[in-house]
């Protein structure tokens, strides 16, 4: 079973500070969430996907920036864009 954290979860780091919205977990393995209002995205707006894959490597592989656009596209080593209608369709 997931495990949907409902607060954000703050990454620290000593160059930036990152923000990602959600993390989900299954034991070990995670997912990290970013959810965007604008339909357009930048490499520059995963950092707290990107920087939640450096801290746990083994532990996130890989995180979800799910915003209104159309399209499914890589965006940086470890995130892809996902449309809202997508991730939320039957």
């Amino acid at each position: 079973m997931w495990t949907f954290f409902l607060d954000p979860f703050r990454v620290h780091s000593t160059h930036a500070q990152a923000e990602i919205d959600f993390v989900l977990a299954r034991g070990r393995p995670m997912i990290g969430l970013e959810v965007k209002a604008n339909s357009t995205v930048r490499p520059s707006d995963a950092k707290g996907i990107e920087e939640l894959a450096s801290q746990f490597p083994r532990g996130c592989p890989f995180g979800v920036m799910l915003y209104p656009g159309r399209l499914v596209l890589p965006l940086t080593e470890h995130a892809a864009t996902v449309p809202l209608a997508a991730f939320f369709a039957p």
